[in-house]
């Protein structure tokens, strides 16, 4: 009796079809070598080593560029990249004669990976680019730079015809420099030179499609000479755009703020507070909230900003107060005003208040801190802000209050403290006497000395 064989299934993994495009390497057969690293990709788009292989078997064959490509679209769409991806495109970018990035790179991977093993490579590499390759251009990219100061400087002073001759001459040196564009684009437009201002803007898009300062810029100047239709595409393109710093964020805020965009404001903020979360870009987004009329969403984002900072209470309570309103009587709600300095100028307000009461007599200000909460919060501001000698005048207004929090006070200050000082000894010595006094705030002291202890054995 015959028995039938089983037909046991082989599944082919991305990795069987990467170990095959190995051995077709060492035998340097690159095309079909190549064919599998690709099969390898489309069975597990996720593993970064198979985009690193394939890309070696594409500079193998001289398709560098290829080869680069394949390296920077596994670097921006995988979350977890391999460091020698960083080496390679070093590599690349040296064959291809572009020295910045090939430097840029290397330095990546020596960042990345300091104990790597083309770590040794890496470092040659970069000696080798700056010795023999930057040194003669240091002096032409000194002299670009300084130019480029210059006009930036003289935009500020608001000398735009002068502003505009000198960025004029950087950019023809430094052709795909995106940064004088952009000022030099300003400067048109407040000249009065609209048009001159698009083209300019136009072409920082044509370098990098997601600048964000082009971006905003250009729905501006679009608003200014009423083009409906190319304004309401570059609010789309401004959604897109690339942020990689705070202050592009509020450049880009403080522009849409003036064309009364605060929906794109809201969308954009809902983003990116999740990558960059700075209690600025936290209170614009609960401002865009209030002016889109979404009141509570409001008053849940400057509750964060309590929780998160919560010496700040004096500050964010008033907006707090102006949403309820709004809730109360939405037809009479105001808009509020974007605008950077809004903290600044309620510390401002409350400056002359702390001087009063760090002068103040001790029955005085130990009414004042019972009835007020307020009070407490603009103590705590300021005993972080104060220089030595008023801090040490408002420590001693706290050591002779009756309250629990004070003493909180004073710990939560000794344990946020960077180093020993006059401020730090004179808050532990108060916290001590009010231990050996049997103070309810004992096992709080406790913690923070024995966290200062730990710190000193590590």
């Amino acid at each position: 009796m015959k028995h039938k064989g089983r037909i046991v299934k082989f599944e082919r993994t991305g990795r069987f079809y990467c170990k095959l495009g190995i051995k077709l390497l060492n035998n340097k057969r690159f095309m079909e070598s190549a064919k599998y690293f690709e099969k390898a990709i489309s069975i597990e788009p996720d593993n970064c080593e198979y985009y690193f292989n394939l890309s070696g078997v594409l500079a193998e064959m001289g398709s560098v560029k290829e080869s680069v490509n394949i390296l920077e679209n596994a670097i921006k769409k995988l979350n977890s990249v391999m460091p020698e991806c960083y080496f390679a495109m070093g590599c690349n970018y040296f064959d291809l004669g572009n020295f910045k990035k090939s430097k840029y790179n290397f330095e990546k991977y020596c960042e990345v990976e300091p104990n790597g093993s083309f770590i040794i490579e890496a470092v040659e590499a970069i000696k080798f680019i700056d010795t023999n390759i930057f040194s003669d251009q240091s002096s032409r990219q000194l002299k670009i730079k300084n130019m480029a100061n210059k006009g930036k400087k003289l935009l500020d002073k608001y000398e735009f015809s002068k502003a505009i001759k000198v960025l004029e001459k950087v950019i023809k040196l430094e052709t795909e420099s995106t940064v004088p564009r952009n000022n030099l684009s300003l400067a048109y437009y407040l000249s009065g030179d609209v048009g001159s201002a698009i083209n300019a803007a136009r072409e920082v898009l044509r370098i990098d499609e997601s600048n964000s300062y082009a971006n905003c810029n250009l729905a501006l100047f679009y608003r200014t000479i009423d083009s409906s239709d190319l304004y309401k595409k570059q609010l789309r393109a401004v959604k897109n755009s690339r942020f990689d710093s705070v202050e592009e964020i509020l450049n880009s805020v403080d522009i849409l703020s003036k064309l009364s965009e605060d929906k794109v404001i809201r969308s954009l903020l809902e983003k990116l507070v999740k990558d960059h979360d700075e209690i600025i870009l936290w209170h614009f987004l609960a401002i865009s909230y209030h002016n889109t009329s979404r009141f509570s969403k409001a008053m849940e984002v400057w509750n964060i900003i309590k929780a998160k900072l919560p010496h700040m209470s004096i500050f964010t309570d008033c907006f707090v107060m102006e949403s309820m309103k709004s809730i109360k009587n939405p037809l009479n709600s105001s808009n509020n005003n974007y605008d950077i300095k809004v903290f600044v100028d309620y510390i401002t307000r409350i400056e002359e208040l702390i001087e009063v009461l760090i002068d103040m007599d001790q029955g005085e200000f130990n009414k004042i801190w019972e009835t007020n909460e307020h009070v407490r919060d603009i103590v705590n501001y300021f005993l972080y802000k104060f220089e030595n000698k008023k801090k040490l005048k408002l420590i001693d207004k706290l050591a002779n209050v009756e309250d629990d929090d004070a003493i909180h006070m004073l710990n939560t200050y000794v344990r946020n403290a960077e180093k020993r000082d006059e401020v730090s000894n004179k808050c532990e010595e108060i916290i001590m006497r009010k231990r050996v006094a049997g103070d309810a705030m004992v096992n709080i002291v406790e913690f923070s000395t024995d966290k200062r202890n730990t710190k000193k054995r590590q």
